[in-house]
């Protein structure tokens, strides 16, 4: 008796015995129906005589950014997930849910999707570059962070956005010349100083953005009636790749002297009106893709995202880098040297305008004073002018246990309050037996940016001598040095 092999299957027999021949390719997926659908796969079903589609599920693999909010630096991370449900349907197209469950290949749990009129109809998916963390978009659909498909009408008014330009996030950022104020730590909050204080933070200046289309539908009326006629190109099949890669596209190296953290380019555009981060050139994206609502809340699972790694970015925060590295002293003339400066926040408001100085180092009986009282920063330094008045710059020295016969003139202990330190006054200070006072210069027309100067009273080092005879208000002696 002869054994005969099943559908699919041959013998073949040669001088080293007998092959069984697998002739039908065994599917890595669930075999529906005898049939090997691919991921993606576009399908057509009757139900009660009429044309339904239906869509695979399928993995996407893609990337996400913490666009727009780069100002430190872009970083990028890869994630995977799994597709089971159209997300954003096309006037005139509805859903039918099927009672597979998960373990079905088709999407909407075997269910299908009913299009009613003739036209063309595109199948896509679609992945945005948009970070949810800071509310930069009100839309549930970019929020999710996710690969969405669509299907809709080629005369939809969302096709425009759906096909909206692709590409990468890019962003920029500007190398000054000028030291700048306001990205020191102390200023920031944060680790460290940004960029020596002459880089600005990195601003976003295009959204990232991918499309690709999974089939083309062509729907015509069936002539012995029952709905639609059915005919499908399709495009793509299997895992999709949806990456969107993080472009530094080059910085540009400037001269301006107003340029500082307050008005960073990052900050104008973040803060932009009436929209925020308008100055990125494909803005109207954004705003269109936010009139896209999904479905569901349920089109994806992901398994491989963020809550799987920690995560580990290199932010080019340097301590103290801004004093080490541009040092004010490089320009300076003599010790004490003031150099005003006019800093111009926003051109509309004028009551937002710093009056400043960089203040060249200098000693005081060979003591480096403090550019503020108990402020640990000793110069050089920067001072700002809070008071539109004429400014008293002096230097002051006190006396530790002035009034015992045992004072102590200077103190040089950094931590007590009678340490040298430079003081502003809007009037003329005196000397007394607790302190003493050298003018160094005199800040004026202060809220005036087109005369503000500051008058040098002293061009160097000093030594100052206390002299306490009875019950005289002590006097001091001053040299330069």
């Amino acid at each position: 008796m002869s054994i005969q092999p099943g559908v699919g299957y041959t013998f073949t027999s040669s001088s080293l015995g007998t092959n069984l021949n697998i002739e039908k390719p065994w599917s890595e997926w669930d075999p529906s129906g005898g049939k090997i659908v691919q991921q993606f796969q576009v399908g057509v079903k009757k139900v009660d005589g009429v044309n339904k589609l239906q869509l695979a599920k399928g993995t996407v693999f893609f990337t996400q950014s913490n666009m727009p909010r780069i100002k430190l630096g872009a970083h990028s991370d890869q994630r995977q997930s799994w597709i089971s449900k159209v997300a954003v349907y096309g006037s005139g197209i509805t859903r039918t849910a099927g009672t597979a469950g998960p373990s079905g290949v088709w999407m909407e749990s075997g269910g299908h999707y009913n299009i009613t009129t003739a036209g063309t109809y595109y199948i896509t998916i679609s992945k945005f570059d948009i970070n949810q963390s800071n509310d930069d978009t009100e839309s549930a659909l970019l929020n999710a962070e996710q690969p969405w498909v669509s299907i809709f009408n080629s005369s939809d008014d969302i096709t425009n956005t759906i096909f909206s330009e692709t590409g990468p996030s890019e962003y920029v950022n500007k190398t000054n010349i000028h030291k700048m104020e306001g990205y020191d730590a102390t200023s920031t909050g944060l680790s460290g100083d940004w960029g020596n204080c002459h880089t600005t933070w990195f601003n976003p200046v295009k959204w990232g953005y991918a499309v690709k289309l999974i089939a083309i539908v062509t729907a015509t009326p069936n002539p012995g009636g029952g709905g639609m006629n059915l005919a499908i190109d399709q495009h793509i099949v299997g895992p999709i790749d949806m990456a969107i890669p993080v472009q530094f596209i080059g910085t540009t190296l400037c001269n301006q002297d107003d340029l500082n953290e307050a008005n960073d380019p990052y900050n104008l555009n973040k803060n932009s009106t009436p929209d925020a981060w308008s100055y990125i050139v494909n803005a109207d994206t954004l705003t269109n893709l936010n009139t896209l609502t999904p479905a569901n809340e349920d089109w994806f699972q992901e398994y491989v995202g963020p809550a799987d790694w920690t995560s580990i970015n290199y932010i080019g925060l340097i301590p103290a880098s801004c004093a080490n590295q541009d040092d004010p002293t490089d320009s300076c003339e003599h010790p004490f040297q003031f150099h005003p400066k006019v800093i111009v926040v926003d051109p509309e408001n004028p009551s937002l305008t710093l009056y400043r100085a960089d203040v060249c180092s200098g000693m005081v009986n060979n003591l480096v004073p403090f550019d503020e009282p108990a402020s640990g920063q000793k110069l050089p330094a920067t001072i700002d002018f809070l008071i539109n008045q004429d400014t008293y710059i002096y230097l002051r020295l006190g006396t530790e246990a002035y009034a015992s016969d045992n004072p102590i003139f200077p103190v040089t202990d950094e931590t007590d309050p009678y340490y040298p330190t430079m003081v502003q006054s809007q009037t003329t200070l005196t000397d007394t037996d607790e302190y003493c006072y050298i003018l160094m210069g005199v800040a004026r027309n202060i809220g005036d940016p087109e005369n503000f100067t500051i008058d040098q009273t002293i061009s160097g080092s000093v030594w100052a001598e206390r002299l306490k005879i009875g019950t005289e208000t002590a006097r001091y002696y001053w040299a330069g040095v």
